[in-house]
Parts: structure tokens; sequence; C-alpha cells
């Protein structure tokens, strides 16, 4: 759009006036790799996250949630790229790219897990799903992005109350691979109840959807 166009103009005017040694500062740059994620640009957005991720000594304070990001960005460009591919083997090089953000996602997980990781590590791996031709390729990746969804779903249960999206896509994914979950009809009626409380307060898009 043309608003997101004149933002991301914007920011590339920032970054350029941006003294040197800002873009030392692990914490700039992590800033500056959130903000060009948010506009789509993912590329930018992986390297300025990446060099946080190099930074040195003591003064790095990048955090896992930039490590999460990453992976994230990582798999929705790799996605991206695949789906736009116009060889075998340009397709499959976006694969194993995808397939290594899976791999980034899953250890961070490993250090502490949240329902945030595991919601990133379903949707890397239901868009790891969409990318293959092998019906067992798709089901397996299918299969663990439901897995993932539920874990996620577990977890916001712990913590917080009903997240809606992770059951949605648990229940969505449950549903292709023909395994319907006992209990969909209850967690359907209590994620529209939890969603339409969220809205009511937060006013966003993304929860009237």
């Amino acid at each position: 759009t043309k608003s997101r166009a004149s933002a991301s103009e914007k920011l590339d005017t920032l970054v350029k006036g941006c003294p040197a040694d800002w873009l030392g500062q692990t914490g700039v740059l992590m800033a500056i790799g959130y903000a060009y994620g948010e506009l789509g640009r993912l590329d930018t957005a992986n390297r300025y996250l990446l060099a946080a991720l190099e930074g040195e000594g003591t003064e790095n304070t990048v955090t896992l949630h930039a490590v999460e990001q990453l992976g994230n960005f990582e798999a929705r460009l790799a996605a991206s790229v695949a789906r736009s591919a116009k060889d075998t083997a340009a397709k499959q090089q976006a694969r194993e790219e995808l397939a290594r953000a899976v791999q980034r996602l899953k250890g961070v997980l490993e250090l502490a897990k949240t329902g945030e990781r595991y919601a990133l590590l379903a949707s890397a791996y239901k868009r790891l799903a969409s990318l293959h031709d092998d019906p067992q390729q798709i089901r397996d990746n299918l299969t663990l992005a439901a897995t993932n969804y539920r874990l996620a779903h577990e977890r916001a249960l712990e913590r917080k109350g009903l997240d809606p999206y992770p059951v949605l896509n648990w229940l969505s994914a449950a549903a292709l691979l023909g395994t319907p979950v006992s209990d969909a009809e209850t967690l359907f009626a209590r994620s529209e109840a939890a969603a339409g409380e969220r809205f009511a307060i937060s006013r966003k898009f993304f929860e009237a959807v």
C-alpha cells in the first residue's frame, strides 16, 4: 500500500542518517530489524537481526525474542521465495532455508518453552508443508504443525488463558489431517468468546478476524 511504501522510505532515511556508532549497538540493530520486519521487508530485517546476534562483548543486549523473530522472518521469507520460484532448484533451496529457520526456532524453544515459540515453530512447519509436493512430506510437516499449535494452546492456558490463534490453527490442521479433536465444538465456542472479549478491549483488526 501507499502508506506502507511511505513508511518504508522514511525508515530508510532514518537508518541512513543513523550515526555509525549507533549502528554498532545491538539494541539499535534489533529495533531496526523489527521495524523492517513490520513493513514486510524481511530480507533487510534479517540482515539487521543477524548483525545484532553477531555483536561482541558485554554490551551485546540481544534477546531471545530477537532470535525467535529472526527465525520467524527467515521462515516467512523462504516460503515467499519458494512460492515465486521459477525452477525446481530454486524451490528446493528455499525449502532448505525454511528448514534451517525451523532449526533456529527449535533451538530457541529448547532454551525456554513459551506459547509464542511453539506457535512460531508450528507456523514454520505449516509453511514447509505447503512447499512440498510429496504427500508424506506434506502430512509429516502438517502433523508437526498441529502438534506445536496444540502445545502453544496448552501453554497459553497455563499462563494467560485461552488464545484463539493457536486453537484455530490446531483444529484446522487436524481437520486437514483427518484427525478430528473430540472437544472441537467447545474449543470453537471458547475461542469465539475469547476473541470477542479481546476485540472489545483492543479494537484490533487481528482480533476481529
